[in-house]
């Protein structure tokens, strides 16, 4: 009965994936990044305007909070089901795993061969070296959208992450806000490869801790690289003039970024800097939120 529940539940979730979302239809949902983009795109002409061409619809959906099971129930259902439900987006976000749930997903990843995209945000890890360099690595080669947001990540776990999240060619998404990152951590980022990533389409570092140091760094050395960026989110660090500038400075030769989302308490002289340098559709004060929700 509850493996008959539990495909109700990703047909369902399959049925509502095809109705346009977010990037489909940007005018239909008022969001806070859709009211961001609307204002961006109210300061421009007609003709410098850009069209956000970000996520599309996924086929099917299994998500943790929707299927009403105790995570643990859900991983033992699926395992031993013959074969693992054909989705595209598995939502576990907000889990508390214990170990042996860790295992559990684990033993999952060889049947996950369609899952492209996987939410793990806000949920407590107890051992981010099994979900980094096993759980993370097996299925780099597929992930598309990767929320590792609010994981409470350090400097020390961005050392084993960096080189996962370089190798993941196909990557278009990645969340990894509210973590506590600082310079050493983003540095460890940078330096293991985040650069590699050509597809990446949005980056949300918000809440991190994250100085002029290592922005000013990612400004001038790795953003002018990530040629399919169109999403930057920085909001709520600590970021200075100089950085601001040269962040602003870098998006004028990247036309295809959208929304360089900073702080709306930035400084005076941070914010001057943005008004000096600014081009159309390149800076929103507005909140960053998840479009594929």
């Amino acid at each position: 009965m509850r493996f008959l529940f539990l495909l109700l539940t990703i047909f369902a979730s399959s049925a509502h994936a095809q109705v346009n979302r977010f990037w489909d239809n940007p005018s239909a949902y008022p969001t806070d990044l859709n009211r961001a983009w609307i204002e961006t795109q109210g300061n421009c002409s007609a003709s410098n305007q850009s069209q956000l061409s970000i996520i599309k619809s996924r086929s099917s959906s299994l998500s943790l909070e929707e299927n009403g099971l105790p995570l643990s129930e859900m991983l033992d259902m699926i395992l031993t089901t013959p074969h693992f439900p054909n989705i595209n987006s598995l939502d576990l976000r907000k889990a508390n795993f214990s170990k042996n749930d860790l295992t559990k997903l684990n033993q999952l990843v060889p049947r996950m061969v369609n899952v492209t995209d996987l939410y793990l945000g806000g949920s407590s890890i107890p051992d981010k070296r099994m979900l980094i360099n096993y759980i993370l690595t097996n299925l780099a080669n597929q992930i598309q959208i990767l929320d590792l947001s609010d994981m409470r990540f350090d400097a020390s776990d961005a050392r084993m992450l960096g080189g996962v999240i370089g190798s993941m060619k196909n990557l278009r998404v990645l969340y990894l806000g509210g973590n506590d990152l600082g310079d050493d951590g983003f540095g460890s980022l940078m330096n293991y490869g985040i650069a590699n990533l050509k597809n990446l389409q949005i980056l949300s570092l918000q809440k991190n801790n994250l100085t002029d140091v290592s922005v000013k760094r990612f400004a001038m050395s790795v953003m002018p690289r990530m040629t399919s960026l169109q999403i930057l989110d920085l909001k709520w660090n600590m970021i200075g003039s100089d950085a601001t500038r040269q962040l602003v400075t870098t998006s004028m030769f990247l036309p295809q970024i959208i929304v360089l989302d900073l702080d709306s308490t930035l400084g005076k002289s941070a914010k001057k800097h943005v008004s000096e340098f600014l081009k159309c559709s390149t800076y929103s004060s507005g909140v960053f939120a998840d479009p594929v929700q």
